[in-house]
């Protein structure tokens, strides 16, 4: 049989296949970042499934992978939303919204990861992790520009106040995690 693990790469690769078969056009694009969006809840989903048995070093690598998937997913949609219109300003709106959140799931595993090895500084592992923060920022600031933001005195319309809070938030925390070595 197919592993858990496996099944949304092999219902990605048929879905990829899919799409080949038809033109592209607008609405298509809709689709197809609708399914990213679906395979992204799916590979959150088995990533909650291992989120218990952290502890090992084995599922803690899985997760990652997980959430690695779900950015790739995410970011291949968000390459899609290139149209000026509405719909597409929404779907900027939740899929940068959602790469923020991974992206500060993905840097708070590798985290836990550094803080096992902390008397063995990968620097590999450190670029990851200054990787996740400014890509992290980028895609928080992407978010922010769809609300017409340009400084503290910006207004958000009613129904996006909250999320712009949590994501200005998220830029904060985002900068608060960037590791520089002194000296």
């Amino acid at each position: 049989g197919v592993q858990t693990c496996a099944l949304p790469i092999y219902a990605k690769k048929i879905v990829d296949h899919a799409f080949k078969a038809f033109m592209v056009e607008e609405d298509n694009f809709l689709k197809i970042i609708e399914v990213n969006q679906v395979l992204n809840k799916i590979y959150q989903h088995l990533a909650a499934f291992h989120q218990d048995k952290i502890a090992s070093s084995d599922s803690l690598d899985r997760v990652c992978k997980m959430q690695w998937r779900r950015i790739k997913c995410l970011e291949s949609a968000l390459v899609l939303c290139q149209h000026d219109n509405e719909d597409m300003k929404v779907k900027v709106q939740e899929l940068t919204f959602e790469l923020a959140d991974v992206y500060l799931k993905l840097l708070e595993l590798k985290q836990k990861k550094f803080e096992r090895t902390a008397g063995n500084l990968d620097p590999i592992l450190l670029q990851k992790m200054t990787y996740y923060c400014f890509a992290g920022i980028k895609h928080c600031q992407r978010f922010l520009s769809t609300l017409g933001y340009k400084d503290a005195k910006t207004t958000f319309p009613e129904d996006m106040v909250q999320a712009a809070v949590l994501t200005l938030f998220r830029i904060g925390k985002f900068y608060a995690k960037i590791f520089t070595p002194i000296g």
